[in-house]
C-alpha cells in the first residue's frame, strides 16, 4: 500500500498533502506521528513489531523502546483512540502494534483533490464540502524577455501572487522562503519542488517586459499529473503591475470558483510607488539569500524602498530584518554592534504601526525583542502573529524562540509539522526537556534533530542546526554514558 492514502472512521490519512485530516480538518499531528500512522496503515490488520517500527521510524539511531511507545500514546491521544478499549491501535504484548480499524485504501490523489475545483473539469464549481486547507506553492515567474533590468520582477510577481493567494483564504500557501531554499537545494523542477514540500498545486508563470508594457501568463497546476487547473493572462502598462498582479489571482479565482479578492487591501503591505516595489523586492532577494556579504546592500536596497514610501509596512519590515542579520554577525565581537539591533526594533515597531494586520511584522519584531532580552513583549508580537497567520512555520518558531515550558514545546512541534527539515526546532525542545529533567526524552528529541541536521550539512541546507550533537552529548553524559559523550562532542 506504500504512496497510498487512507480513508479509516472520521479521518483522511493523505500522504500526498502529509496531513491528517477529520471531517475535513487539520489534526495537529507531528512529523513522527504522520510516519508512525502511515507505516502502520500501510500494514493494517498485520502485526507489526517494535523492533520493524523503531527501524523505520529511526533508522540507524540508537532509540529505546520507550520512545516508540511514547509516540503511539502520542498517536493515539491525537485520534481519540484509548489503548483500553482501541479502535484503531492495538498493542500487541511484548511483540508490537496492529492497526485494527477498517481501512479504505483511496485512489491516487483522491485526498489531496478535496477543496478546489475537480480535475479535469476547468472553471468547475467550487465543492462546498470540500478541504480548505490546500497546500499550494509559487515559483519564480519566468523572465522571457531576459531583460536583465526585469529580473527583479520574477521574485517580485511571485511575491505579490502569493500573499493575493493567501488574501482568499482558500489556500494553505506555502513560505516563498521555502519554496526558494527548496528550488536551491534541488534541481528546481516543478515535481522536485512540489514533492519536497508536500505541496499538490503549484503556480507557474512567465512574464514578458517590452519598453513600458508587460505581459503576464500563469497557471495553476497539479503537481502530480501536470494538468492545468487554472490560467490567467494579462497585459498592461508597467506603472499598472499591481493592478495586473491582482488580476492573475482573480482570475484563477474565477475559474477555480472561488469568489474574489478581498476588495480592502493594506495600505502598508502594498505600495502604490514602482519604486519602492523594486527597491523592496531587489532587497528581498538579498536578504533570503542568507549570504552574510549582501546584508549591507538589502539595507540600502530597503532604505530606498521607504525613501520612496514611507508607509511602507513590508518594506521597514524588511529592512529591520536585514539590520538584525547584520547585527547578528557582530554578536562574536568585544562591542556588537547595538545599534544597528536598536535601529531594527525602531523600524520593527514603525511597521507594526502603519499594519497591525502584517503578521510578518509581528514575527520579526518579536525576533528582535528576544535579542534584547524583552521577553514578555516578544512573547505577545509572536502571539499576534501567529493568529493572524497560524500556517506559517517562522512565526511558529518565533513564538518557540519567545517562549517556555508547553508553549514552547507545542510552537516547535507545530512548525515541524509545516517544516519537518527545521532542525532547530529539535532543539527548542530539547532544552525544555533538559530543563524539566526528562533526559530520555530530550534525548529521543536531539537523535530526531541530529539526523536531519546530518542531512542538511550533507546537501548545504539553509537553517543547518549546529548544536545538537553537542547538546545529545552532553545529555548522555549526564547519563553517565562517557564513551557515547565523547562521541557526540
Amino acid at each position: 500500500m506504500a504512496g497510498a492514502s487512507f480513508r479509516f472512521g472520521p479521518f483522511v490519512a493523505d500522504r500526498t498533502g502529509y496531513r491528517v485530516l477529520r471531517d475535513d480538518r487539520a489534526v495537529d499531528v507531528t512529523p513522527k506521528l504522520l510516519d508512525l500512522l502511515f507505516h502502520l496503515l500501510d500494514h493494517a490488520g498485520d502485526l507489526v513489531t517494535k523492533e520493524a517500527l523503531l527501524d523505520a521510524l529511526w533508522p540507524g539511531a540508537n532509540v529505546t523502546e520507550n520512545a516508540l511507545a511514547q509516540a503511539v500514546s502520542e498517536l493515539r491521544q491525537a485520534l481519540g483512540d484509548d489503548a483500553a478499549a482501541p479502535r484503531f491501535i492495538k498493542t500487541v504484548a511484548r511483540r508490537g502494534y496492529r492497526f485494527i480499524a477498517p481501512v479504505e485504501q483511496l485512489e491516487s490523489g483522491r485526498a489531496a483533490a478535496q477543496g478546489a475545483a475537480e480535475p479535469g473539469r476547468r472553471g468547475g464549481r467550487h465543492r462546498e464540502d470540500s478541504e480548505g486547507d490546500r497546500a499550494i506553492a509559487v515559483m519564480d515567474f519566468a523572465n522571457v524577455s531576459g531583460d536583465a533590468d526585469a529580473a527583479w520582477l520574477s521574485a517580485g510577481i511571485a511575491e505579490t501572487v502569493t500573499s493575493d493567494l493567501r488574501a482568499l483564504g482558500h489556500f494553505r500557501v506555502v513560505d516563498r522562503w521555502r519554496v526558494v531554499e527548496v528550488a536551491r537545494r534541488t534541481d528546481g523542477s516543478l515535481e522536485q519542488v512540489a514533492a519536497d514540500l508536500h505541496a499538490r498545486l503549484a503556480v507557474v508563470g512567465s512574464f514578458q517586459r517590452t519598453r513600458d508594457r508587460i505581459r503576464i501568463t500563469a497557471r495553476v497546476v497539479d503537481a502530480l499529473s501536470g494538468e492545468a487547473l487554472a490560467d490567467a493572462k494579462v497585459d498592461g502598462p508597467m506603472d499598472g503591475i499591481f493592478a495586473l498582479q491582482d488580476q492573475v489571482v482573480a482570475q484563477f479565482a474565477s475559474e477555480l470558483g472561488l469568489g474574489r479578492l478581498p476588495q480592502e487591501r493594506s495600505v502598508g503591505r502594498d505600495t502604490a510607488s514602482l519604486e519602492a516595489y523594486r527597491a523592496f523586492s531587489e532587497g528581498w532577494l538579498r536578504l533570503e539569500s542568507l549570504d552574510i556579504r549582501e546584508m549591507p546592500g538589502a539595507i540600502a536596497d530597503f532604505e530606498r524602498a521607504v525613501a520612496a514610501d514611507s508607509r511602507y509596512a513590508l518594506a521597514l519590515t524588511g529592512l529591520a530584518s536585514a539590520e538584525f542579520a547584520h547585527y547578528e554577525t557582530t554578536r562574536a565581537e568585544n562591542a556588537p554592534a547595538q545599534d544597528l539591533l536598536d535601529r531594527a526594533i525602531r523600524h520593527g515597531r514603525r511597521a507594526v504601526e502603519l499594519d497591525d494586520s502584517l503578521a510578518e511584522a509581528h514575527a520579526t519584531l518579536a525576533l528582535l525583542l528576544v535579542s534584547a532580552w524583552r521577553t514578555t513583549e516578544a512573547t505577545e508580537a509572536a502571539r499576534r502573529a501567529v493568529a493572524l497567520e497560524p500556517s506559517n512555520w517562522r512565526h511558529l518558531f518565533r513564538l518557540g524562540h519567545a517562549t517556555w515550558g508547553d508553549e514552547r514545546l507545542r510552537a516547535a512541534a507545530n512548525t515541524l509539522s509545516l517544516y519537518p527539515d527545521f532542525a532547530f526546532a529539535h532543539f527548542q525542545m530539547a532544552m525544555v526537556h533538559v530543563a524539566r529533567r526528562d533526559l530520555a526524552q530530550a534525548e529521543t528529541v536531539l537523535r530526531q534533530g541530529a539526523a536531519v541536521q546530518d542531512r542538511q550539512i550533507g546537501r548545504g541546507g539553509r537553517y543547518p542546526a549546529l548544536g545538537l550533537h553537542w547538546l545529545l552529548g552532553l545529555v548522555r553524559l549526564a547519563q553517565g554514558d562517557v564513551d557515547e559523550a565523547l562521541g557526540e562532542l
